[in-house]
């Protein structure tokens, strides 16, 4: 499914983070009162918890709000992944800036001429200059560069170096744009906020270039940087450049003013994304139909094992791409038709494969015991229903389950106390087999469906 071209609060927002925005723009418009230059932040949140998903969402807000009232930041969105090949994070800084200068217009907007200029003399000593990157966005001729570096080669002497003068010139360009960053952005009200995304997946050596810019370059008031990172992951990219010894808490400090961590959705957001999604993956109108029921007990099943694994959004749009697939028939006459313990059966292993993926294929190749399975539902996920999930895997894990299939699974399911005192475990297994078709499709089956795109 293509990603939407635009994000907002109102149609999007499953985590119910509308107010942690606005108590974000309180503090931003209190707190760049007391900082010298420009107020920067962190906005903290492990590999697929939605920072893109906020920060895309708050852009839309900014800008509708815009339209209405000049004063309302403008935002700009930069995806320092995309420009980590770049080599300067300088010009990937000022692209974005530019563009976004260019569909600026009424009260308050810079003068796009002043600022595209500056930008450009900055830009012809970024180190990309041959890139195409440089030639869309500053409109230089890079042979033509080119041809200029070599003539400037042939002029050396010894007296007047040509690596003297550059540098000499990069700084009056550097100063040139500091000056026209003020002129643009600068004042005593907040009037760019500009979002900093994808950080944490660059190259160490370009994601502590790109900060050190920030702080070297854009350090203008009235210029406000929130940067979308998972905290950990930067920690290694910095400890990686600098020596595992580096005290990452007092390094981080140096660039940002303020962290704040994303707030972790409850259950109660997973069932909304969950119910979404089903509609989105598993029943689209006249594309794909389910094999599978999909009831509101199905979707609590998936709620249950999403939040007892602690998917984030991400591992759990996955988990349903590949739901989606497996469940998927063009069989009219197959549509919810499904034996309710293949359903139950493929849910838990498409989580556990997105989200605990030792486990998934311990189960798939038979190489982890039933007990070790039980002891994962009921111990490390805590599941309410771990009992009657580890019911749905050991009936589908030993085929046709009958007085002699295995003796050992009541001294499984006791030592797990999921059965206490007296009980009619064969007849309640028998229901569980029931479940399953009586027949001899299991657990290896669906493990083998997912893991080949074969579907029902």
């Amino acid at each position: 499914m293509k990603k939407k071209e635009r994000i907002t609060f109102e149609d999007d927002d499953c985590f119910a983070l509308k107010q942690f925005c606005e108590r974000l723009e309180t503090f931003i418009g209190v707190e760049h009162d007391y900082v010298e230059g420009s107020l920067v932040l962190s906005l903290n949140a492990g590999f697929g918890c939605g920072k893109t998903t906020f920060i895309d969402m708050w852009r839309s807000s900014l800008l509708d709000r815009r339209a209405d009232h000049q004063f309302v930041p403008m935002p700009v969105i930069l995806n320092a992944w995309e420009s980590d090949h770049c080599g300067d994070p300088l010009l990937a800084i000022l692209a974005g800036l530019v563009a976004a200068v260019e569909q600026w217009n009424g009260p308050g907007a810079p003068n796009k001429h002043a600022f595209k200029e500056a930008a450009k003399d900055v830009g012809w000593f970024a180190t990309g200059l041959a890139s195409e990157f440089t030639a869309k966005w500053t409109g230089l001729n890079p042979a033509k560069a080119g041809d200029l570096a070599e003539k400037k080669k042939g002029e050396r002497t010894q007296k007047s170096p040509d690596f003297i003068q550059l540098y000499q010139h990069r700084m009056a360009a550097l100063l040139a744009l500091k000056a026209e960053l003020a002129n643009a952005f600068g004042g005593v009200t907040p009037k760019v906020l500009v979002f900093v995304d994808e950080l944490d997946r660059c190259r160490p050596d370009y994601a502590v270039s790109f900060l050190e810019t920030i702080k070297h370059v854009f350090d203008v008031e009235g210029m406000i940087f929130v940067f979308a990172v998972d905290y950990a992951h930067l920690s290694g990219s910095a400890k990686a450049l600098y020596g595992s010894e580096l005290k990452f808490d007092d390094y981080f400090r140096k660039f940002f003013h303020r962290s704040f961590n994303l707030p972790y959705f409850d259950e109660a957001a997973c069932q909304k994304l969950a119910e979404r999604y089903v509609d989105k993956y598993l029943r689209v109108e006249g594309k794909r139909s389910s094999i599978m029921e999909l009831d509101r007990n199905r979707v609590k099943q998936i709620v249950e094992l999403a939040v007892g694994l602690r998917m984030p959004p991400r591992q759990i749009q996955e988990a349903f791409r590949i739901l989606g697939h497996t469940l998927s028939t063009e069989d009219q006459s197959k549509i919810g038709k499904l034996y309710w313990c293949i359903g139950a059966g493929t849910i838990l292993l498409t989580m556990l494969r997105t989200a605990a993926r030792e486990v998934y294929e311990g189960i798939g190749r038979a190489s982890m015991s039933h007990e070790d399975v039980g002891h994962f539902l009921v111990e490390k996920l805590g599941l309410k229903e771990a009992g009657w999930w580890f019911r749905v895997y050991l009936t589908g894990a030993l085929g046709r389950y009958n007085n002699d299939s295995d003796m050992n699974a009541e001294t499984v399911l006791r030592n797990l106390k999921l059965v206490v005192g007296e009980y009619n475990l064969s007849n309640e297994l028998g229901q569980f087999s029931q479940g399953w078709g009586m027949g001899s499709f299991g657990i290896k089956d669906i493990h083998r469906k997912i893991e080949t795109a074969e579907s029902f």
